[in-house]
C-alpha cells in the first residue's frame, strides 16, 4: 500500500497530498481564524519531558532498552524496539518486536526505582519485588509483557548491584542489605537479609553509595552515611558472607566505584579530608595485595610511592664507577648515568650498584656508594661504602638503585603523621613539614602515607575439648596464627596488652628486610583468668597480615 499523507504550505494555505485521493473520497478541511494560523488540533503529550518528568532508571536486556519510573508515571516501564535502541515505533497491527509501554498495577502505588536484568528481568520498587514475564515461549512482547510479584520487602533509591547471577540491594529507608536470586525449587525470586549476622555495622546508619569489584576477591564496598567504607566478602555459590569496616585517619568517605584495569577491578573513592587546617577531597584507589617483592607492598591510607628501581626510573639506563686507584672506602669516585637523574640536592643520597652475582644470604651482589658531589644530571661524585670489587669497576651496569634521604612531594599530607616502608622495612613514624620527612637511611622502593589499623578479635571461647567451659573462668597464655604472606602482628587478651609475636626468622639473614611467614606465628598473652577468653589481634604497620586461623592455648578452672 502506498503511503498515505499530506503536507500544508502555511503561506499559500494550501494542502498537497503525497497520492491523489481516490476518486469520491471525502475531503474535510477545517480552516482556522488568522489569529490561529500554524495552530493544530491534533497534538499529543510526550511520556517524557519537563512537565511529566524523566526515567530514573534505565537498563538493557532482551534485545531492547528500558526506561522506567518517571515521576509523572513511577510505575510503568518503556522498552524501544527491538536491536534499534532509538525507535519507540508501533505497528498496526501490532508486532512482536514492536516498543512496549506496560504499567503496573498493584495494591499500593510503588515507584519503580531500579531494573535488575538477571535470568529475567527483576524490579525493584519502594514496596515490593517484581518480575516482568512473558509469554510460554519466554520471549516479552507487547502482547504477552506481565507481571509477578517475588517477595515484599521495597527497595531504596539506591542502584542495585548485580553478582553473578544474583542481585543485591538495599532494603527500604537505607539499612539493610539483601540479595535475590532465582530459586529453582520455589520457581521464584527470593533471597536473604545479608545484614542479619553485622547489624550493628549499619543500625542508625543508611548506605549512600556502593560498587561491586568481581576480581580477585569478590567484594560489595558499601559508604555509610558517616563516611565509614564497609566491605561485604560475597560468594553466594560458595555460601560465604562476611562484613567488615574500614576506618580511615582523618577521612570521610563520600562515593566509591569499581573500575576494571588489567587483571583487576580497580576500586576509586572521593575521600574528605581535613588536611592543615583545610578542608580537601582526593580521589584514593585501593592499592592491589599481589607483588612478588614485599618491597612492593602498598599498606598506608592516601599515600604516594617512590620507586628508585633503574628498571622504573630509567629503563635501560646504565651506571659506570670510574676514577679508582685503590678502590676503597676512603676514596673519590666518579659515578656517571647513561641518563639524567641527578641533582644538587642528591648530595647525601645513596646509588645501589648489582653486579649480577650471588654473595651474601643468597641476595644479588650489592656495592652502595653515596654522593659526596654533584656535576651534571649524569655525573656526581661518590664515596662507596666498603671496599669496592673488580666487577664493579669501570663497567656500565644495568642494574641500580637511586636512593634518596628526603622524601618531597607530600603537601597533601602537610602536617600529618605518616608511616613509612622503606625497602620493606618499618620506619619510625613522623610528621609531614614543608611537604616533605627525612628518613633515617636513604631507600630505594618507599611507600608513605596515613597509618592503617586493622583489628581482629574473636568471641568468647565456648568448647574445650568435648567440654562447654562458657561460664568457666580460663586462661589463653599462647596462641598461633596460621597466616599467609604475613608480616607483623600483635597479640594479646585485648587492645590495652599486646606484644609483637615473633618477627624474624634465622633464615632471613642480616642483609634482608624480615621475610613474609607462611603457616604459624607465635604469640605469647598476658592473661588472667576470667570468663570470656578472647584474642585480640592488631596490625598497625604498613604490612600484610592475613590470618586465616587462631589456635590458642589454653587452661581452664576446675569446679
Amino acid at each position: 500500500m502506498a503511503d498515505q499523507g499530506w503536507t500544508i504550505d502555511n503561506v499559500a494555505h494550501t494542502i498537497t497530498f503525497y497520492n491523489a485521493p481516490a476518486n469520491g473520497a471525502a475531503i474535510s478541511v477545517k480552516e482556522y481564524a488568522q489569529g490561529a494560523v500554524n495552530a493544530s488540533d491534533i497534538w499529543a503529550l510526550g511520556a517524557w519531558g519537563p512537565k511529566t518528568g524523566y526515567p530514573g532508571e534505565v537498563e538493557y536486556f532482551a534485545g531492547r532498552l528500558w526506561f522506567a519510573g518517571t515521576p509523572d508515571r513511577p510505575q510503568s516501564i518503556w522498552t524501544t524496539r527491538i536491536s534499534n535502541f532509538s525507535n519507540f515505533g508501533k505497528s498496526v497491527p501490532t508486532a512482536d518486536d514492536d516498543a512496549i509501554t506496560a504499567t503496573l498495577s498493584a495494591k499500593q502505588v510503588n515507584a519503580i526505582t531500579d531494573l535488575l536484568p538477571l535470568k529475567d528481568m527483576v524490579m525493584l520498587t519502594t514496596g515490593a519485588e517484581w518480575k516482568v514475564g512473558a509469554g510460554s515461549n519466554n520471549v516479552i512482547t507487547p502482547s504477552t509483557v506481565s507481571f509477578s510479584p517475588q517477595s515484599n520487602y521495597g527497595a531504596s533509591s539506591l542502584p542495585g548491584l548485580v553478582v553473578g547471577d544474583s542481585g543485591l540491594f538495599v532494603q527500604g529507608r537505607g539499612s539493610y542489605v539483601r540479595d535475590i536470586g532465582y530459586q529453582f525449587a520455589v520457581d521464584s525470586y527470593t533471597g536473604n537479609d545479608l545484614t542479619v549476622f553485622a547489624s550493628h555495622l549499619v543500625q542508625g546508619h543508611t548506605i549512600v553509595d556502593w560498587t561491586y569489584q568481581q576480581t580477585p576477591f569478590s567484594v560489595v564496598w558499601a559508604v555509610r552515611d558517616d563516611g565509614v567504607l564497609l566491605g561485604l566478602a560475597y560468594m553466594r555459590e560458595q555460601q560465604v558472607m562476611g562484613w567488615f569496616r574500614c576506618d580511615s585517619v582523618n577521612g570521610f568517605v563520600e562515593s566509591v566505584c569499581s573500575v576494571t584495569e588489567g587483571d583487576e577491578d580497580a576500586v576509586y573513592m572521593i575521600v574528605r579530608r581535613v588536611i592543615n587546617g583545610a578542608t580537601v577531597r582526593y580521589v584514593e584507589r585501593l592499592k592491589s595485595r599481589f607483588f612478588s617483592d614485599q618491597r612492593d607492598y602498598f599498606f598506608v591510607d592516601c599515600g604516594l610511592t617512590y620507586d628508585g628501581r633503574s628498571s622504573t626510573l630509567a629503563p635501560g639506563a646504565t651506571m659506570t664507577l670510574t676514577g679508582g686507584t685503590a678502590w676503597t672506602s676512603e676514596e673519590d669516585l666518579i659515578l656517571t648515568c647513561s641518563a639524567s637523574i641527578f641533582a644538587a640536592s642528591s648530595v647525601g643520597d645513596w646509588v645501589k650498584l648489582y653486579d649480577g652475582s650471588t654473595t651474601v644470604d643468597g641476595n644479588p651482589g650489592v656495592r652502595v656508594v653515596q654522593i659526596k658531589a654533584y656535576t651534571s644530571g649524569t655525573v656526581v661524585t661518590v664515596r662507596a661504602i666498603g671496599d669496592v670489587e673488580v666487577s664493579y669497576r669501570n663497567t656500565a651496569l644495568g642494574t641500580w638503585d637511586f636512593c634518596p634521604l628526603t622524601f618531597s612531594g607530600l603537601s597533601h599530607l602537610e602536617g600529618q603523621t605518616v608511616a613509612c616502608l622503606a625497602d620493606g622495612n618499618v620506619k619510625p613514624r613522623q610528621a609531614v613539614t614543608g611537604g616533605q620527612i627525612t628518613l633515617d637511611y636513604p631507600a630505594a622502593v618507599v611507600h608513605i602515607g596515613l597509618p592503617i589499623q586493622a583489628d581482629l578479635e574473636t568471641l568468647d571461647i565456648n568448647a574445650f575439648g568435648q567440654e562447654t567451659v562458657r561460664d568457666k573462668r580460663k586462661a589463653i597464655t599462647q596462641v598461633s596464627l596460621i597466616v599467609n604472606d604475613s608480616r607483623g602482628a600483635k597479640v594479646g587478651k585485648d587492645s590495652a596488652h599486646l606484644r609483637e609475636a615473633k618477627p624474624r626468622r634465622v633464615s632471613d639473614g642480616y642483609y634482608n628486610p624480615n621475610s613474609l611467614q607462611q603457616d604459624l606465628i607465635q604469640g605469647y598473652i598476658d592473661s588472667d583468668w576470667d570468663t570470656t577468653g578472647r584474642i585480640f589481634i592488631r596490625q598497625d604497620d604498613p604490612l600484610p597480615l592475613t590470618v586465616l586461623g587462631v589456635i590458642a592455648e589454653v587452661s581452664v578452672a576446675g569446679g
